[in-house]
Formats: structure tokens, C-alpha cells, sequence
């Protein structure tokens, strides 16, 4: 009787090592665009989420409808305004209705200090908040208003405007910067942008023919 010999499946040893031999190959070459990738990721998925707070703020200040401000900023006779404070301290942007002072009394004080047990519109109310990843760092502001404690905050009024147009801006470790332009002020328009060292100049994308690179 005359056996057949079966086959055997599978891969050898000499091929399993040239697959491998080309992944790392591909890996090599394939790495630095996945690092560009990643990083354009995060920086320009915080700017884009900024973005989203502060056009929910300026919406959530026509909301109030009417109200002309008649004082300095922190005055009393100021009603409820829509804030985002940029804050370095906690590294996060918080977007709020400012209603009151830290004391409780009605006012503006750009601060987010709800008080415990007052109903939602009699007190502080938070919009949104966005944390900045470890790779997002805070880039030196534009224009906006200072806060009592130096931190930068878009101030929304009754009417859409903004107290001051300026521009949020954010860099990573390797150089790339993003801003998050607010202007003019009675239409406070959102735009994103990036500084383009060639043009010196912040541009948004395409803007000038150029696109974005990371």
C-alpha cells in the first residue's frame, strides 16, 4: 500500500521572519506620520472643542435677551453673563452663566461660583468644560478680558457681542500654536487658526492657499 504524503499548512520560519522583517520596515517609515496624526489630534481637537464652548456660551447669553450692561465689569448692576475662563491652574476652559459674586450677591465677577441650593438661573450655571491633554499647553492670549486673578475670559453680552474680541491660543511641545479668534465684537465670529511662521501671520486653513501641516 503506497501512502500519500499530506502537506503541511502553514508558514515557515524563513517567511514568518520576512513578514516581520517588513512590518518593522513599514513601522519605520509609517511612525513619524502616526506621531503627526496623534499630535494634530489633540491640539486641534482642543481648539475645536473650545470653539463649541464658546459659541455655546454666546448662545446661552442671547438666551437672556435685553440686558444692557451698565457698569464696569464686576459692577452690581450687571445681570447674568456668559463666561469662558481659560485657567491655567486646573488647566481646563469652563464656560458659565455668571449671575453672582463669590458672596452670593448678584453681579458679574467672571468667576464660577455657584451657590448650593439656589435653582438653576438664580445662581451660576456651568455650560461646559473642556480639559487640555498633557501634549496642549496654553499659549499666551489675545485681546479678551482679564479676570480679577489674570485669567483670560471671553465675556459674552445679552446681545451676542463680546465684552473684548481676542483669541484663546494653544502650542505643543513641538512648536505647532492654534488660536481660537473671537471678533468682531458685535458679531463675536469664531474662527480657528494657526501660526505659520513663513507667512508670520496667524491663518486659518487654506487661508493664502496654505494648509495646515504638523
Amino acid at each position: 500500500m503506497v501512502r500519500k504524503c499530506r502537506r503541511q499548512d502553514g508558514f515557515t520560519f524563513i517567511e514568518v521572519l520576512v513578514v516581520l522583517v517588513l512590518l518593522m520596515v513599514l513601522m519605520v517609515f509609517a511612525f513619524p506620520a502616526i506621531q503627526g496624526m496623534v499630535r494634530r489630534g489633540k491640539i486641534e481637537g482642543t481648539a475645536r472643542q473650545t470653539s463649541v464652548l464658546v459659541q455655546s456660551a454666546r448662545l446661552a447669553a442671547l438666551k437672556a435677551g435685553g440686558q444692557k450692561a451698565t457698569a464696569p465689569l464686576g459692577g452690581t448692576s450687571w445681570s447674568s453673563r456668559a463666561v469662558v475662563r481659560l485657567d491655567p491652574a486646573t488647566r481646563e476652559l469652563v464656560a458659565f452663566v455668571d449671575v453672582n459674586d463669590a458672596a452670593g450677591n448678584p453681579g458679574s465677577d467672571l468667576l464660577f461660583n455657584p451657590v448650593a441650593g439656589e435653582k438653576r438661573g438664580d445662581t451660576d450655571t456651568l455650560l461646559g468644560r473642556v480639559a487640555l491633554p498633557n501634549h496642549v499647553l496654553i499659549d499666551t492670549s489675545d485681546g479678551l478680558t482679564t479676570g480679577s486673578d489674570g485669567v483670560p475670559v471671553a465675556v459674552f453680552l445679552s446681545d451676542g457681542s463680546i465684552d473684548r474680541s481676542g483669541a484663546f491660543r494653544f502650542r505643543d511641545r513641538n512648536g505647532n500654536r492654534l488660536e481660537v479668534r473671537i471678533e468682531p465684537r458685535a458679531t463675536a465670529r469664531v474662527e480657528l487658526r494657526k501660526w505659520d511662521a513663513g507667512a508670520n501671520a496667524w491663518l486659518a486653513n487654506g487661508q493664502r492657499g496654505k494648509q495646515w501641516s504638523f
